[in-house]
């Protein structure tokens, strides 16, 4: 897989954040796809198949941990990398994420060339 051929999911309950991450992202040349809470993604992920998911830790309905949880049941760090996007600063919420499986996470306010460089090392470890 190269680089610009990688498929993400970008999910965020926030639709303009949603929306700008996408954006850039597509600039940086990722095909990118975009689920508006946890059902949508894990309906979405049901359906295609994604090189690397960009997951909000905090969303109404199913939270980024259970979104996360459910994922893992089925798909390795190594097959299907997840980035946890975050605006905590609570450590024990990120440890918990690393314990159910996150690859990586992001803080928000996201940082795009910190963001692109951790997507593209989390896509590098899959290969």
């Amino acid at each position: 897989m190269k680089m610009d051929e990688a498929s993400l999911l970008v999910v965020d309950d926030d639709a303009d954040l949603r929306d700008v991450i996408a954006r850039r992202l597509r600039r940086a040349g990722f095909h990118v796809e975009t689920a508006v809470d946890g059902k949508d993604a894990l309906s979405m992920v049901r359906q295609s198949a994604y090189d690397l998911i960009l997951l909000d830790l905090n969303m109404p309905g199913l939270t980024g941990l259970q979104v996360l949880s459910v994922l893992r049941e089925t798909y390795s760090r190594r097959t299907l990398p997840i980035v946890m996007l975050t605006a905590q600063s609570d450590e024990a919420t990120v440890l918990r994420a690393g314990v159910l499986g996150a690859n990586d996470y992001i803080r928000k306010p996201v940082d795009f060339h910190l963001a692109v460089e951790h997507i593209r090392r989390n896509l590098e470890q899959k290969q």
